[in-house]
Protein backbone atom coordinates (compact mmCIF):
# COMPACT_ATOMS: atom_id res chain seq x y z
CA UNK A 1 0.00 0.00 0.00
CA UNK A 2 1.80 3.01 -1.19
CA UNK A 3 -1.93 5.52 -0.83
CA UNK A 4 -4.89 6.82 0.55
CA UNK A 5 -6.34 4.76 -1.97
CA UNK A 6 -5.00 1.61 -1.61
CA UNK A 7 -5.75 1.92 2.16
CA UNK A 8 -9.34 2.31 1.14
CA UNK A 9 -9.56 -0.71 -0.84
CA UNK A 10 -8.03 -2.25 2.36
CA UNK A 11 -10.43 -0.48 5.16
CA UNK A 12 -14.05 -0.67 2.85
CA UNK A 13 -15.45 -3.60 3.52
CA UNK A 14 -17.57 -5.70 1.07
CA UNK A 15 -21.19 -6.50 2.31
CA UNK A 16 -22.10 -10.19 2.27
CA UNK A 17 -25.47 -10.04 4.18
CA UNK A 18 -27.58 -8.06 6.37
CA UNK A 19 -24.91 -6.91 9.06
CA UNK A 20 -22.38 -8.82 8.62
CA UNK A 21 -19.07 -7.95 6.33
CA UNK A 22 -15.84 -9.16 4.69
CA UNK A 23 -12.25 -8.01 4.49
CA UNK A 24 -8.76 -8.59 3.34
CA UNK A 25 -5.44 -8.04 5.02
CA UNK A 26 -1.78 -6.31 3.95
CA UNK A 27 0.76 -6.63 5.86
CA UNK A 28 2.87 -3.84 7.37
CA UNK A 29 6.16 -5.54 8.10
CA UNK A 30 4.67 -8.07 11.08
CA UNK A 31 3.49 -11.68 10.44
CA UNK A 32 -0.12 -11.20 11.77
CA UNK A 33 -2.90 -9.08 10.94
CA UNK A 34 -1.65 -5.34 12.14
CA UNK A 35 -4.49 -4.26 14.59
CA UNK A 36 -4.96 -0.83 13.64
CA UNK A 37 -6.24 -2.81 10.39
CA UNK A 38 -9.08 -4.94 12.09
CA UNK A 39 -9.52 -1.97 14.38
CA UNK A 40 -10.49 0.46 11.35
CA UNK A 41 -12.57 -2.33 9.59
CA UNK A 42 -14.86 -3.24 12.49
CA UNK A 43 -15.11 0.41 12.48
CA UNK A 44 -16.28 0.17 8.94
CA UNK A 45 -18.58 -2.37 9.63
CA UNK A 46 -20.13 -0.30 12.41
CA UNK A 47 -20.56 2.97 10.76
CA UNK A 48 -22.29 1.40 7.49
CA UNK A 49 -25.27 0.09 10.04
CA UNK A 50 -25.48 3.72 11.39
CA UNK A 51 -28.42 5.06 9.09
CA UNK A 52 -28.95 8.48 11.53
CA UNK A 53 -26.22 10.57 10.21
CA UNK A 54 -25.16 10.15 13.68
CA UNK A 55 -21.33 10.60 14.16
CA UNK A 56 -18.50 8.14 16.28
CA UNK A 57 -17.37 9.80 19.44
CA UNK A 58 -15.83 7.01 21.19
CA UNK A 59 -14.88 3.01 20.61
CA UNK A 60 -13.44 0.13 22.98
CA UNK A 61 -11.45 -2.66 21.67
CA UNK A 62 -9.97 -5.99 22.37
CA UNK A 63 -7.64 -7.82 20.23
CA UNK A 64 -8.54 -11.78 21.05
CA UNK A 65 -5.99 -13.67 18.96
CA UNK A 66 -3.34 -12.82 16.26
CA UNK A 67 -4.90 -12.54 12.72
CA UNK A 68 -3.75 -14.74 10.02
CA UNK A 69 -2.68 -12.50 6.71
CA UNK A 70 -3.79 -15.14 4.55
CA UNK A 71 -7.67 -15.18 5.78
CA UNK A 72 -10.64 -13.21 5.26
CA UNK A 73 -11.89 -11.57 8.07
CA UNK A 74 -15.69 -11.71 9.16
CA UNK A 75 -17.20 -8.67 10.68
CA UNK A 76 -20.60 -9.37 12.57
CA UNK A 77 -22.89 -5.94 13.82
CA UNK A 78 -24.84 -6.35 16.14
CA UNK A 79 -27.14 -3.38 16.80
CA UNK A 80 -27.34 -2.99 20.50
CA UNK A 81 -29.04 0.71 20.71
CA UNK A 82 -30.28 3.59 18.73
CA UNK A 83 -31.95 5.96 20.96
CA UNK A 84 -33.03 9.50 21.38
CA UNK A 85 -29.15 10.52 20.92
CA UNK A 86 -27.14 7.64 21.21
CA UNK A 87 -26.43 4.86 18.87
CA UNK A 88 -24.05 1.91 19.98
CA UNK A 89 -22.71 -1.16 18.00
CA UNK A 90 -20.94 -4.68 18.95
CA UNK A 91 -19.05 -5.87 16.13
CA UNK A 92 -17.30 -9.04 16.45
CA UNK A 93 -14.04 -10.27 13.61
CA UNK A 94 -13.91 -13.62 13.15
CA UNK A 95 -11.30 -16.10 11.02
CA UNK A 96 -13.61 -19.58 10.24
CA UNK A 97 -14.84 -19.81 13.47
CA UNK A 98 -12.21 -18.21 15.97
CA UNK A 99 -13.28 -14.95 17.28
CA UNK A 100 -9.65 -12.35 16.63
CA UNK A 101 -11.55 -9.02 17.77
CA UNK A 102 -14.63 -7.32 19.60
CA UNK A 103 -15.41 -3.88 19.16
CA UNK A 104 -18.06 -1.58 20.46
CA UNK A 105 -18.61 2.06 19.20
CA UNK A 106 -20.70 4.71 20.15
CA UNK A 107 -22.41 7.39 18.18
CA UNK A 108 -23.93 10.68 18.97
CA UNK A 109 -25.93 12.77 16.93
CA UNK A 110 -25.07 16.77 16.55
CA UNK A 111 -25.32 18.92 19.64
CA UNK A 112 -24.18 22.25 21.42
CA UNK A 113 -22.75 22.28 24.40
CA UNK A 114 -19.56 23.95 26.40
CA UNK A 115 -15.64 23.55 24.56
CA UNK A 116 -12.65 23.22 26.41
CA UNK A 117 -8.97 20.95 25.52
CA UNK A 118 -5.77 20.86 26.85
CA UNK A 119 -3.18 22.80 24.77
CA UNK A 120 -0.47 21.08 22.27
CA UNK A 121 3.34 21.03 23.16
CA UNK A 122 4.46 24.98 22.43
CA UNK A 123 8.20 23.94 21.30
CA UNK A 124 7.13 20.99 19.02
CA UNK A 125 9.16 21.19 15.78
CA UNK A 126 7.88 21.52 12.22
CA UNK A 127 7.50 18.80 9.89
CA UNK A 128 9.33 20.62 7.34
CA UNK A 129 12.39 20.66 9.95
CA UNK A 130 11.93 16.76 10.28
CA UNK A 131 13.10 13.66 8.21
CA UNK A 132 10.16 10.83 7.58
CA UNK A 133 11.02 7.28 7.85
CA UNK A 134 11.77 6.86 4.21
CA UNK A 135 14.56 9.85 4.55
CA UNK A 136 16.02 8.44 7.39
CA UNK A 137 16.01 4.92 5.51
CA UNK A 138 17.68 6.94 2.80
CA UNK A 139 20.17 9.10 4.27
CA UNK A 140 21.09 6.26 7.43
CA UNK A 141 20.26 3.03 5.79
CA UNK A 142 23.30 1.30 6.01
CA UNK A 143 24.22 1.73 9.43
CA UNK A 144 20.70 0.40 10.52
CA UNK A 145 19.70 -2.77 12.47
CA UNK A 146 18.72 -5.25 9.63
CA UNK A 147 15.36 -5.37 11.31
CA UNK A 148 14.75 -1.82 11.39
CA UNK A 149 15.86 -1.17 8.46
CA UNK A 150 13.51 -3.72 6.90
CA UNK A 151 10.52 -2.14 8.58
CA UNK A 152 11.39 0.62 7.61
CA UNK A 153 11.46 -0.52 3.82
CA UNK A 154 7.70 -1.11 3.80
CA UNK A 155 5.43 0.52 1.76
CA UNK A 156 2.79 2.51 3.52
CA UNK A 157 -0.02 5.43 2.64
CA UNK A 158 0.93 7.30 5.60
CA UNK A 159 4.36 9.21 5.82
CA UNK A 160 5.61 9.50 9.37
CA UNK A 161 8.11 12.22 11.13
CA UNK A 162 9.36 11.33 15.15
CA UNK A 163 10.25 15.05 16.40
CA UNK A 164 13.12 13.37 18.06
CA UNK A 165 15.29 10.61 16.40
CA UNK A 166 17.50 8.17 18.81
CA UNK A 167 20.58 6.45 17.71
CA UNK A 168 19.39 2.56 17.75
CA UNK A 169 23.14 1.87 17.79
CA UNK A 170 23.32 3.47 21.19
CA UNK A 171 21.42 1.30 23.80
CA UNK A 172 20.11 3.65 26.33
CA UNK A 173 16.92 4.31 28.59
CA UNK A 174 14.61 7.00 27.08
CA UNK A 175 11.53 9.47 28.12
CA UNK A 176 8.37 7.47 28.21
CA UNK A 177 7.15 9.75 25.62
CA UNK A 178 6.72 10.44 22.15
CA UNK A 179 5.82 12.89 19.45
CA UNK A 180 5.05 12.48 16.14
CA UNK A 181 4.11 14.31 12.63
CA UNK A 182 1.64 12.29 9.91
CA UNK A 183 0.13 12.96 6.89
CA UNK A 184 -1.12 10.77 4.19
CA UNK A 185 0.32 10.16 0.75
CA UNK A 186 -1.89 11.12 -1.72
CA UNK A 187 -5.47 13.31 -2.99
CA UNK A 188 -7.83 12.64 0.24
CA UNK A 189 -10.17 15.74 -0.69
CA UNK A 190 -14.00 15.21 -0.03
CA UNK A 191 -13.41 11.91 2.32
CA UNK A 192 -16.22 12.00 4.72
CA UNK A 193 -16.07 11.88 8.11
CA UNK A 194 -17.03 8.35 8.95
CA UNK A 195 -13.80 7.59 6.39
CA UNK A 196 -10.95 9.86 7.78
CA UNK A 197 -12.47 8.43 11.44
CA UNK A 198 -11.75 5.22 10.10
CA UNK A 199 -8.34 6.35 8.82
CA UNK A 200 -7.12 7.87 11.82
CA UNK A 201 -8.21 4.87 13.89
CA UNK A 202 -5.89 2.71 11.75
CA UNK A 203 -3.09 5.33 12.06
CA UNK A 204 -3.08 5.43 15.93
CA UNK A 205 -2.13 1.72 16.26
CA UNK A 206 1.29 2.91 14.96
CA UNK A 207 4.19 4.13 17.23
CA UNK A 208 1.73 4.23 20.58
CA UNK A 209 4.12 1.52 22.09
CA UNK A 210 7.04 3.22 21.77
CA UNK A 211 6.72 5.38 23.92
CA UNK A 212 6.10 2.14 26.54
CA UNK A 213 9.22 0.90 25.39
CA UNK A 214 11.35 3.60 25.63
CA UNK A 215 11.94 3.33 29.40
CA UNK A 216 13.46 0.20 28.62
CA UNK A 217 15.67 0.97 25.45
CA UNK A 218 19.26 0.06 27.32
CA UNK A 219 17.69 -3.75 26.75
CA UNK A 220 14.50 -3.84 25.30
CA UNK A 221 13.85 -3.47 21.89
CA UNK A 222 11.52 -4.67 19.26
CA UNK A 223 14.10 -7.42 17.93
CA UNK A 224 13.79 -8.70 22.01
CA UNK A 225 10.23 -8.25 22.53
CA UNK A 226 6.97 -9.89 21.64
CA UNK A 227 5.11 -6.81 20.78
CA UNK A 228 1.17 -6.52 20.73
CA UNK A 229 -1.79 -4.50 20.79
CA UNK A 230 -4.47 -6.45 23.53
CA UNK A 231 -6.76 -3.49 23.89
CA UNK A 232 -7.91 -0.13 22.36
CA UNK A 233 -9.44 2.63 23.01
CA UNK A 234 -10.16 5.95 20.97
CA UNK A 235 -12.61 9.63 21.94
CA UNK A 236 -13.24 11.64 19.15
CA UNK A 237 -13.87 15.16 19.30
CA UNK A 238 -13.80 17.12 16.68
CA UNK A 239 -13.77 17.64 12.51
CA UNK A 240 -10.46 17.74 11.17
CA UNK A 241 -8.52 18.17 7.92
CA UNK A 242 -6.10 14.78 6.41
CA UNK A 243 -5.01 17.15 3.80
CA UNK A 244 -2.47 18.72 6.63
CA UNK A 245 -0.18 17.36 8.90
CA UNK A 246 -1.30 15.93 12.28
CA UNK A 247 0.65 15.56 15.96
CA UNK A 248 0.26 12.03 17.70
CA UNK A 249 2.17 12.86 21.08
CA UNK A 250 1.98 9.79 22.83
CA UNK A 251 3.10 9.41 26.57
CA UNK A 252 3.30 6.33 29.12
CA UNK A 253 2.61 6.11 32.38
CA UNK A 254 3.21 2.52 33.03
CA UNK A 255 4.89 -0.56 32.57
CA UNK A 256 4.56 -3.86 34.61
CA UNK A 257 4.12 -7.51 34.52
CA UNK A 258 4.96 -7.41 30.56
CA UNK A 259 2.21 -5.22 29.58
CA UNK A 260 2.97 -1.49 28.45
CA UNK A 261 0.15 1.26 28.75
CA UNK A 262 0.30 4.08 26.84
CA UNK A 263 -2.15 7.13 25.73
CA UNK A 264 -1.98 10.10 23.30
CA UNK A 265 -3.41 12.95 22.00
CA UNK A 266 -3.66 14.11 18.28
CA UNK A 267 -4.05 17.38 17.34
CA UNK A 268 -4.11 19.29 13.91
CA UNK A 269 -1.01 21.65 13.12
CA UNK A 270 -3.06 24.88 14.63
CA UNK A 271 -3.30 23.01 18.00
CA UNK A 272 -6.95 21.72 17.78
CA UNK A 273 -7.50 18.43 19.51
CA UNK A 274 -8.87 16.31 17.28
CA UNK A 275 -8.98 12.56 19.50
CA UNK A 276 -7.60 10.94 22.09
CA UNK A 277 -6.42 7.23 22.41
CA UNK A 278 -5.36 4.75 25.17
CA UNK A 279 -4.09 1.49 24.88
CA UNK A 280 -2.24 -1.25 26.33
CA UNK A 281 -0.21 -3.71 24.61
CA UNK A 282 1.79 -7.04 25.14
CA UNK A 283 5.47 -6.23 26.07
CA UNK A 284 7.30 -9.63 26.54
CA UNK A 285 10.63 -10.17 26.70
CA UNK A 286 12.21 -12.96 24.42
CA UNK A 287 15.43 -13.83 24.85
CA UNK A 288 17.29 -15.40 22.08
CA UNK A 289 21.09 -16.36 21.37
CA UNK A 290 23.37 -16.56 18.07
CA UNK A 291 25.41 -19.43 17.30
CA UNK A 292 26.54 -21.38 14.61
CA UNK A 293 25.46 -24.70 15.98
CA UNK A 294 26.49 -26.93 13.17
CA UNK A 295 29.52 -25.55 12.31
CA UNK A 296 28.86 -24.29 8.62
CA UNK A 297 30.16 -21.09 8.76
CA UNK A 298 26.63 -19.21 8.80
CA UNK A 299 24.99 -18.18 12.57
CA UNK A 300 22.03 -19.85 13.64
CA UNK A 301 19.23 -18.43 16.05
CA UNK A 302 18.18 -20.28 19.40
CA UNK A 303 14.78 -18.49 20.38
CA UNK A 304 12.98 -18.75 23.68
CA UNK A 305 8.88 -18.18 22.39
CA UNK A 306 8.09 -17.48 25.94
CA UNK A 307 4.19 -17.75 25.14
CA UNK A 308 1.18 -18.98 27.67
CA UNK A 309 0.37 -22.50 26.50
CA UNK A 310 1.30 -22.40 22.63
CA UNK A 311 5.51 -21.32 23.39
CA UNK A 312 8.59 -23.46 22.81
CA UNK A 313 11.95 -23.12 22.54
CA UNK A 314 13.13 -23.73 19.29
CA UNK A 315 16.36 -23.27 16.33
CA UNK A 316 16.15 -21.00 13.36
CA UNK A 317 18.87 -22.79 10.97
CA UNK A 318 20.40 -20.53 8.48
CA UNK A 319 19.75 -21.57 5.14
CA UNK A 320 22.56 -20.01 3.68
CA UNK A 321 19.91 -17.64 1.45
CA UNK A 322 18.84 -15.26 4.00
CA UNK A 323 16.12 -17.66 5.42
CA UNK A 324 15.64 -19.51 8.12
CA UNK A 325 13.78 -23.03 9.11
CA UNK A 326 12.10 -23.52 12.21
CA UNK A 327 13.13 -26.30 14.71
CA UNK A 328 11.75 -26.97 17.75
CA UNK A 329 13.52 -28.71 20.36
CA UNK A 330 11.52 -28.26 23.18
CA UNK A 331 7.34 -27.97 23.35
CA UNK A 332 7.32 -26.32 26.44
CA UNK A 333 5.91 -23.18 26.61
CA UNK A 334 7.47 -20.48 28.96
CA UNK A 335 11.28 -20.80 27.48
CA UNK A 336 12.56 -16.80 29.03
CA UNK A 337 16.19 -16.92 28.89
CA UNK A 338 18.93 -19.37 27.30
CA UNK A 339 22.73 -19.07 27.99
CA UNK A 340 25.61 -21.84 25.97
CA UNK A 341 28.46 -22.61 28.82
CA UNK A 342 30.30 -25.32 29.92
CA UNK A 343 28.52 -27.03 32.76
CA UNK A 344 30.66 -30.31 33.10
CA UNK A 345 33.78 -29.60 32.26
CA UNK A 346 34.57 -31.48 28.94
CA UNK A 347 35.65 -29.80 25.68
CA UNK A 348 31.98 -29.02 24.68
CA UNK A 349 29.37 -25.92 25.41
CA UNK A 350 25.79 -26.78 26.81
CA UNK A 351 22.41 -24.96 25.82
CA UNK A 352 21.08 -23.92 28.84
CA UNK A 353 17.27 -22.85 29.13
CA UNK A 354 15.06 -21.45 32.04
CA UNK A 355 11.23 -22.16 31.45
CA UNK A 356 8.93 -20.04 34.12
CA UNK A 357 5.38 -20.47 32.22
CA UNK A 358 3.22 -23.98 32.70
CA UNK A 359 6.38 -25.29 34.40
CA UNK A 360 9.31 -23.69 36.16
CA UNK A 361 12.17 -25.94 35.55
CA UNK A 362 15.64 -25.74 34.37
CA UNK A 363 16.73 -27.86 31.08
CA UNK A 364 20.22 -28.55 29.41
CA UNK A 365 20.59 -29.56 26.17
CA UNK A 366 23.79 -31.18 24.52
CA UNK A 367 24.06 -31.11 20.62
CA UNK A 368 25.37 -34.22 19.04
CA UNK A 369 25.43 -35.79 15.61
CA UNK A 370 22.75 -32.62 14.98
CA UNK A 371 20.60 -34.12 17.56
CA UNK A 372 20.04 -32.23 20.46
CA UNK A 373 19.96 -34.69 24.02
CA UNK A 374 18.21 -32.61 26.72
CA UNK A 375 17.79 -33.49 30.78
CA UNK A 376 16.12 -31.60 33.36
CA UNK A 377 17.89 -30.52 35.92
CA UNK A 378 15.86 -28.12 38.75
CA UNK A 379 12.14 -28.38 38.70
CA UNK A 380 9.63 -26.60 41.25
CA UNK A 381 6.20 -25.66 41.05
CA UNK A 382 4.63 -22.61 39.05
CA UNK A 383 4.03 -20.12 41.63
CA UNK A 384 7.48 -18.95 42.59
CA UNK A 385 7.69 -16.61 39.56
CA UNK A 386 11.66 -17.54 38.22
CA UNK A 387 12.86 -14.62 35.86
CA UNK A 388 16.44 -14.86 35.40
CA UNK A 389 19.10 -17.33 36.48
CA UNK A 390 22.95 -16.51 35.89
CA UNK A 391 25.72 -19.48 36.07
CA UNK A 392 28.71 -19.45 38.45
CA UNK A 393 30.96 -21.87 40.44
CA UNK A 394 29.69 -20.46 43.75
CA UNK A 395 31.41 -23.12 45.89
CA UNK A 396 34.92 -23.53 44.07
CA UNK A 397 34.34 -27.16 43.14
CA UNK A 398 35.35 -25.93 39.08
CA UNK A 399 31.72 -26.98 38.13
CA UNK A 400 28.85 -23.99 37.26
CA UNK A 401 26.41 -23.71 39.71
CA UNK A 402 22.87 -22.48 38.70
CA UNK A 403 21.37 -19.14 40.41
CA UNK A 404 17.97 -18.47 39.68
CA UNK A 405 16.10 -15.47 40.85
CA UNK A 406 12.61 -14.71 41.67
CA UNK A 407 10.10 -11.74 41.43
CA UNK A 408 11.97 -8.56 40.51
CA UNK A 409 15.12 -10.09 40.31
CA UNK A 410 17.91 -7.43 40.72
CA UNK A 411 21.53 -8.89 40.24
CA UNK A 412 23.23 -5.73 42.37
CA UNK A 413 21.28 -5.87 45.02
CA UNK A 414 21.77 -9.75 45.36
CA UNK A 415 25.69 -9.26 45.33
CA UNK A 416 25.08 -6.74 48.15
CA UNK A 417 23.57 -9.30 50.20
CA UNK A 418 20.11 -7.39 49.63
CA UNK A 419 17.93 -10.03 48.03
CA UNK A 420 14.55 -11.56 49.60
CA UNK A 421 14.16 -13.81 47.11
CA UNK A 422 17.29 -16.52 46.34
CA UNK A 423 18.35 -20.08 45.20
CA UNK A 424 21.58 -21.54 44.77
CA UNK A 425 21.38 -24.96 43.02
CA UNK A 426 24.61 -26.92 43.06
CA UNK A 427 25.82 -30.16 41.25
CA UNK A 428 27.70 -31.87 43.42
CA UNK A 429 31.35 -32.98 42.70
CA UNK A 430 31.44 -35.89 40.02
CA UNK A 431 27.65 -36.29 39.01
CA UNK A 432 26.68 -34.75 35.96
CA UNK A 433 23.09 -34.32 35.74
CA UNK A 434 21.56 -33.43 39.44
CA UNK A 435 21.56 -30.70 40.80
CA UNK A 436 20.37 -29.81 44.73
CA UNK A 437 19.19 -26.95 46.37
CA UNK A 438 22.31 -25.81 48.14
CA UNK A 439 21.75 -22.64 50.30
CA UNK A 440 24.47 -23.77 52.71
CA UNK A 441 27.22 -23.41 49.95
CA UNK A 442 27.64 -20.32 49.80
CA UNK A 443 25.87 -18.91 52.75
CA UNK A 444 24.47 -15.53 51.05
CA UNK A 445 21.41 -14.16 53.35
CA UNK A 446 18.80 -10.88 52.68
CA UNK A 447 20.23 -8.06 54.38
CA UNK A 448 16.36 -7.63 55.73
CA UNK A 449 16.30 -10.65 57.33
CA UNK A 450 19.61 -10.12 59.21
CA UNK A 451 18.28 -6.78 60.38
CA UNK A 452 14.95 -8.28 61.48
CA UNK A 453 17.11 -10.77 63.48
CA UNK A 454 19.15 -8.20 64.87
CA UNK A 455 16.04 -5.94 66.08
CA UNK A 456 14.42 -9.27 67.74
CA UNK A 457 17.87 -9.83 69.46
CA UNK A 458 18.02 -6.80 70.75
CA UNK A 459 14.67 -6.84 71.43
CA UNK A 460 14.83 -10.19 73.52
CA UNK A 461 17.94 -8.20 75.63
CA UNK A 462 15.86 -5.81 76.44
CA UNK A 463 13.54 -7.48 77.96
CA UNK A 464 15.72 -9.82 79.43
CA UNK A 465 17.26 -6.65 81.52
CA UNK A 466 13.95 -5.57 82.55
CA UNK A 467 13.26 -8.65 84.01
CA UNK A 468 15.91 -8.63 85.96
CA UNK A 469 15.94 -4.95 86.90
CA UNK A 470 12.40 -5.86 88.17
CA UNK A 471 13.44 -8.93 90.02
CA UNK A 472 16.80 -7.05 91.80
CA UNK A 473 13.79 -4.46 92.54
CA UNK A 474 11.32 -6.45 94.26
CA UNK A 475 14.21 -8.34 96.11
CA UNK A 476 15.56 -5.02 97.57
CA UNK A 477 11.75 -3.85 98.09
CA UNK A 478 11.07 -7.00 99.89
CA UNK A 479 14.35 -6.82 101.74
CA UNK A 480 13.40 -2.73 103.19
CA UNK A 481 9.80 -4.36 104.45
CA UNK A 482 11.01 -6.89 106.19
CA UNK A 483 13.55 -4.56 108.03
Amino acid sequence: MKTISDLLNVLILKKEDENLFSGISKSIGSPNVFGGQVLAQALNAAQRTILNNRVLHSLHAYFLEAGDLNLPIAYHVEILRDGGSFSTRRVTAKQGDIVIFILASSFHKDEEGHNHQIEMKYNIKQPEELLSWNEMLEQFGVFLPKSTKAFLEIDRPIEFKPTTVFNPMEREDLPPTLDVWFKLNGECDGVDTATKQQILTYISDYNILTAALNPHASKAHYGNTQMASLDHSMWFFREFDLTDWLLFSIESPSTSNARGFARGHIFSRDGKLIASVAQEGLMRPVDFLIHDINTDGYDDVFVCNYGNNVGDFSLFENLKDGTYTKRIIHPLSGSIKVEMTNMDADEENEIVVLFSQEHELIMIWDYEDNSFIGKKVVQFQPAFGSVDFQLRDMDGDGLKDIIIGNASFDWKAFFNGEMDELAIWDRPLGDQEIFNLAMDVVPIYPKRSFDLIRNVLIGFAVIFMFVVAFIGFSRISKRRKSK
